[in-house]
């Protein structure tokens, strides 16, 4: 690809934030930094602190990354206005080559732009509405349905895809089998060095979200309840409301662990990188869910960058990061299954220093540099 080819990357969503996207549009443009092909990466405005200052607080990062901010009010919970005003710089203002677009509603924009500047424009999928049918775990269903027909009439007129996984791009095929698909997985935070810690804190660490539907900690929880060593303990962080921090409470007093369970509310980026420092493993319970199936969750890459050895849920989707037996264990969601994995994680400190080392392999092999030379790659051949 020629190098002064001027990428811009488009995401909805309000910076920074606390959601996993934040994150992962972050990270994904420091890839590109990188391997010294910057973006331009254009999102909504959340914050009136230094960009520069916001990153290195936030996120750790330290290098001036390009990145816009557009204010616009939310009408009715829609960002319709960001949508406008990031099309009208796009379409008067802006000079560029490449469009990448992980805000599916804003497809009408840039196909139009696609044809008007005569610029390549992909879409970046982190879901799948084509076919509800095949979906489980549905809710919106009208917000879903336009989801739906804007996928049908615009992935078409793209040129091309940018999935997540193999299994997401292999349905994707099935409905777009003429559309060009890169699959590009997620990468990781820069690599933590392995612990010098001489044994166990014994403390488990989840960090996500408490929907129980889509997270299961339940099972974790029950699973905590059955272990042979009672030292270990859990620490649950993610909590978006009280609510939803009283139900796993009173979940954790329904199998007398309270005593044995931190559980935290949300907390940024390097408040949690501090938290992961004092657990041995990363648990990643989903349900199987069709979004949980075909994906594989950040906090998963983000325990393998910093040495943690995994436990998580067997899905096709883990599995593509995820070797059973090398960066720790996958199971079912069976407290049975789960709590044998802990205890085996525990039984011998040596083994579970080799599963540490084998996450630092996997996590350089998966860095956000290698995501962005993967897309700059794939770009030349659409």
């Amino acid at each position: 690809m020629r190098k002064n080819n001027q990428i811009v990357y488009f995401h909805q969503g309000y910076w920074p934030g606390n959601a996993p996207s934040t994150t992962f549009i972050t990270f994904n443009a420091l890839g590109f930094y990188q391997i010294g092909h910057p973006i331009q990466l254009i999102c909504g405005k959340n914050s009136n602190l230094p960009i520069e200052k916001t990153l290195r607080e936030k996120f750790g990062i330290e290098v001036p990354l390009n990145i816009s901010l557009v204010w616009a009010p939310r009408l009715f919970g829609a960002h319709l206005v960001l949508q406008i005003r990031v099309f009208l710089n796009l379409l008067l203002k802006l000079k560029f080559d490449i469009l990448i677009v992980r805000t599916l509603s804003f497809l009408p924009f840039a196909v139009f732009l696609r044809k008007f500047k005569k610029i390549k424009v992909l879409f970046e999928a982190h879901d799948f509405f084509t076919d509800l049918s095949i979906r489980d775990d549905v809710r919106s269903l009208r917000k879903k349905k336009r989801y739906s027909k804007i996928e049908k009439r615009y992935l078409p007129k793209v040129n091309a895809v940018i999935c997540v996984s193999e299994p997401q791009k292999e349905i994707y095929q099935t409905y777009y089998p003429d559309q060009k698909f890169i699959c590009a997985l997620s990468g990781t935070k820069p690599v933590d060095f392995l612990s010098t810690n001489q044994g166990f804190t014994y403390l488990l660490g989840y960090f996500g979200s408490f929907d129980l539907p889509k997270y299961p900690l339940d099972i974790l929880i029950e699973a905590l309840s059955t272990l042979r060593n009672k030292r270990i303990e859990l620490l649950l962080v993610g909590g978006r409301s009280e609510k939803e921090m009283n139900t796993v409470k009173g979940i954790a007093d329904k199998f007398d662990v309270s005593g044995r369970i931190k559980i935290l509310s949300w907390q940024n980026p390097a408040q949690i990188e501090r938290l992961k420092r004092k657990t041995d493993v990363g648990c990643a319970i989903l349900a199987p869910t069709f979004l949980n199936r075909v994906s594989c969750p950040l906090k998963v890459l983000e325990y393998l960058s910093a040495g943690l050895p995994v436990l998580a849920t067997e899905l096709d989707g883990i599995k593509q990061i995820v070797t059973h037996n090398k960066h720790g264990y996958l199971v079912q969601n069976k407290a049975e299954q789960w709590a044998a994995a802990i205890d085996l994680i525990y039984s011998d400190f040596s083994l579970y220093l080799e599963l540490s080392r084998e996450c630092l392999k996997q996590a350089k092999n998966l860095s956000w540099e290698n995501r962005a030379r993967r897309i700059l790659d794939s770009i030349q051949e659409v």
